[in-house]
């Protein structure tokens, strides 16, 4: 059973975005039955108002440090000298330590940079932590940045809230490997039994629930809400929190707001409440507020009241902030930038029904990705990866040989990062060995040689191979048309792992004798980076990953765009990928440029020509993907298409022509015959609520079938089987 230690910076007594994410983050672990969930506490506990519905959880546990210094001499000596009533970060990191030794944990989940610095530099503490930092613009200092590449050099994971945050700390840290970092959003209660009442335009209810401070426009919505009263005499004005914070200092602030919220006319101020009871209060609502100074309109963070208010199906004014906006959408109606356009806001959509409702709809399907259910979706394959390892007595070591390790990344992280295996790389230009007394140097240590590509790394390993020694090729698509196949020795050859049942069954029909050692292990993709939410009118949205070359056929993409767009105009067609005259190779081919001289032509005389967006490429496939409703694999023929299996693990629904194979690897409903029933199962996908289930679907269909929690587990074992038969 995983056993996870959560330590924050943050006091449990206060009712703000940072206690209310540590006790979020509680509830979402303790959805999995199996993990043990232990909460390191900064302060001691005066009131329960924020924990309550956690510390009741069968497995959650909290710990008050100075409770368990009552009976614990060492943890009394280490307290002594904190000299105040919250933990400080060395005292933090010295009790997490011990906590450790009487009984580890499989992780260390911290937030707070302080401590998540000093757990890095102690040995076996460090590589078990996920550290959790917010905004990256707070830490762009020479020391920052030092302090923050110790950490992630260091840690199993870093977590950031948004995309912009995550695209900020590659940035920042100049990141090569980028699978560290890992995209956790705010996460929600799912509004289980609140049932909003109607939207009576005489007397519309407007809420707010969080921090009272200057920077969050809490007397500037009261000023607006008098304007409403002046127009709407019924409407009222709910207010939750009671966490009244000057910063920066306003002279009067806290004497004004208090009298303000007491005895203005038409405002509920609740005081503070339990998360359940602002959830209440909050559903009897019709139209949220969360406008803040336009010092927030920057910020790489998303606020997660904002999501909550949106599972209710309440609009928000709110800022059009970066995130906000890829979030809602560009054309979302209740943007705010000032008390005018707060009361135009407000008014507009409590007096049209129609545009309340569109608004109701849409901010409740965008909530729909944040709920505690999908976040732990998320998180699942990061937390069963603490599974302890299996254990050998000698450590064995891997030799992975071949010019192109694109489809390997995943797996080489998995056994590089793995106590049993020592791992060397004979990676080189071309089809065939470059370096042939490299090799043999390196053949010399190696106990498993793993061919990626059965090209001239086969043929030559297999003929140099001792007969202690195993051999395992990794046979793709391409290598069924060039010669190596039938130069290798397939006598020395210990297992042939196909990714594809096509290409299996065809590469036996020429070499019946290998059945025996045949395996089907499917291309992994690392789906957690990929799980992350979908932004808003992405079900209109259709992506092609790789266009090149023109057996992609991305003409049939366009033709599916262009007949869609006869039955909605906002449909788009997305490439991502390099542009043909980028592959000089493909360049120089007559029939290769012909072909997309014909397809630009096509676009530029297309009347939807502005509905095609190409998009270079890059390492940010993640957030390219959290747009994209429909992956596309219009190809003539395929090995597996890759970026299928990506686009499903993002939550995209996929249409795949009937390429040899396809239905094989992928659920039939999703390949088509024609363009015509592309089409067709397009739109059937994209109504309301079947888009979502289907969506939710494909993401349970990519962790199950590609996820390299899945697929490094066989590795695993077609390794320890290779070395019980020695």
């Amino acid at each position: 059973m995983p056993r996870v230690l959560l330590y924050a910076e943050v006091d449990l007594n206060l009712i703000d975005g940072s206690s209310i994410w540590l006790v979020s983050l509680t509830e979402v672990l303790a959805g999995a039955s199996d993990v043990e969930i232990t909460i390191l506490q900064r302060t001691r506990l005066e009131r329960d108002v924020v924990v309550e519905r956690t510390r009741t959880l069968p497995n959650v546990t909290y710990l008050d440090p100075w409770e368990l210094a009552a009976t614990d001499r060492e943890i009394a000596q280490i307290l002594s000298a904190n000299g105040g009533s919250r933990l400080r970060p060395a005292v933090a990191a010295e009790l997490i330590g011990i906590l450790d030794r009487g009984r580890p944990f499989s992780w260390l989940i911290v937030r707070g940079l302080d401590v998540a610095e000093l757990l890095a530099r102690q040995p076996g503490l460090g590589a078990r932590m996920w550290a959790y930092v917010t905004d990256p613009k707070r830490h762009t200092s020479q020391v920052d940045v030092a302090r923050l590449r110790t950490v992630f050099d260091v840690s199993a994971h870093l977590l950031c809230q948004t995309q912009e945050a995550r695209d900020a700390f590659v940035d920042l840290l100049q990141c090569r490997d980028t699978s560290k970092l890992f995209v956790l959003p705010p996460m929600i209660p799912e509004p289980n039994g609140i049932r909003r009442p109607p939207l009576d335009p005489r007397a519309p209810r407007l809420g707010y629930s969080g921090k009272l401070a200057p920077g969050y426009m809490i007397l500037e919505m009261l000023d607006a809400f008098e304007r409403i009263r002046e127009s709407v005499p019924g409407a009222e004005f709910h207010v939750v929190g009671d966490k009244i914070h000057n910063a920066p200092p306003v002279p009067g602030f806290v004497e004004t707001l208090a009298n303000r919220l007491k005895w203005t006319s038409g405002v509920v101020w609740h005081g503070g409440t339990t998360r359940e009871q602002a959830h209440e209060i909050l559903g009897g609502g019709h139209v949220a507020a969360s406008w803040r100074a336009p010092i927030f309109d920057d910020s790489l963070e998303m606020s997660t009241k904002v999501l909550e208010y949106a599972s209710l199906g309440m609009p928000v004014l709110m800022n059009p902030s970066l995130v906000q906006r890829r979030i809602f959408g560009d054309d979302y109606p209740a943007y705010v930038r000032s008390g005018d356009e707060f009361v135009e806001r407000f008014l507009g959509l409590v007096r049209s029904p129609e545009r309340y409702s569109d608004a109701s709809r849409h901010v409740a399907d965008v909530a729909g990705e944040y709920t505690f259910p999908r976040a732990l979706q998320r998180l699942q394959p990061l937390l069963t990866s603490a599974e302890p390892p299996m254990v050998r007595p000698t450590r064995t070591s891997l030799l992975f040989a071949g010019h192109d390790f694109k489809f390997l990344g995943p797996l080489l992280s998995h056994v590089a990062g793995n106590e049993q295996y020592d791992v060397l790389r004979d990676e080189y230009s071309g089809h065939s060995i470059a370096d042939p007394a490299r090799s043999e140097s390196l053949l010399r240590d190696a106990k498993v040689v793993f061919c990626e590509w059965c090209l001239g790394n086969a043929e030559w390993y297999s003929k140099h191979k001792r007969d202690d020694q195993k051999l395992v090729i990794r046979f793709h698509l391409q290598e069924l048309d060039t010669p190596y196949a039938a130069r290798v020795c397939w006598e020395n050859v210990d297992r042939v792992v196909f990714i594809c049942p096509l290409v299996r069954d065809r590469f036996l029909e020429r070499f019946p004798q290998v059945a025996d050692r045949a395996a089907l292990i499917y291309n992994l993709i690392d789906a957690a980076p990929l799980d992350q939410p979908k932004l808003a009118r992405s079900e209109f949205n259709l992506g092609l990953l790789g266009s090149c070359p023109r057996r992609k056929a991305p003409h049939l993409a366009v033709e599916i765009l262009e007949r869609l767009k006869q039955h909605d105009r906002r449909y788009t067609l997305f490439f991502k990928g390099k542009r043909p005259e980028e592959f000089g190779w493909l360049w120089r081919r007559p029939e290769e440029r012909e072909y997309y001289d014909r397809l630009n032509r096509c676009l530029a005389e297309s009347p939807y020509a502005d509905s095609v967006v190409f998009e270079p490429h890059g390492d940010d496939v993640s957030a390219w993907f959290s747009r994209i409703g429909f992956i596309l694999s219009t190809s003539d023929f395929e090995g597996s298409h890759q970026a299928v299996a990506e686009g499903m693990a993002a939550g995209c629904i996929p249409v795949i022509r009937n390429w040899a194979g396809a239905d094989a690897i992928y659920p039939g409903r999703f390949v088509f015959s024609s363009v015509d029933e592309a089409v067709e199962r397009i739109i059937g996908w994209r109504k309301p609520g079947v888009y979502l289930e289907q969506s939710q679907n494909c993401r349970s269909y990519a962790r199950q079938h590609f996820d390299q929690t899945v697929i490094t587990r066989q590795y695993d074992e077609l390794f320890s089987q290779l070395l019980e038969a020695a």
